[in-house]
């Protein structure tokens, strides 16, 4: 099973994450968190002066999609959670 939590920065996504991997602790559960998947800082526009985290080109979605799915194969609830966890462009 794969859970995934979206919602906006410092909502509550990771505490969720994990009181839900409390609730399957009889399981192999394995949480996945998106920040886990920035791309490095040199590769992110900038506003201002300022590193823009919060947009869609700051995440590495095909690392982040190959973990999912990797952890699908050895885990058998996987919890991922992120800002942008419902993004998905087309390639």
């Amino acid at each position: 099973m794969i859970i995934a939590i979206g919602g906006s920065s410092t909502a509550g996504k990771s505490t969720l994450a994990a009181k839900i991997g409390e609730v399957y602790d009889h399981k192999k559960v394995k949480i996945l968190c998106q920040d886990s998947y920035v791309k490095p800082k040199s590769e992110i526009s900038l506003i201002r002066k300022h590193v823009d985290w919060e947009v869609p080109a700051s995440i590495d979605f095909k690392k982040f999609y190959n973990a999912i799915v990797m952890a699908s194969e050895q885990y058998e609830v996987v919890i991922a959670e992120g800002l942008m966890i419902y993004y998905h462009r087309q390639t």
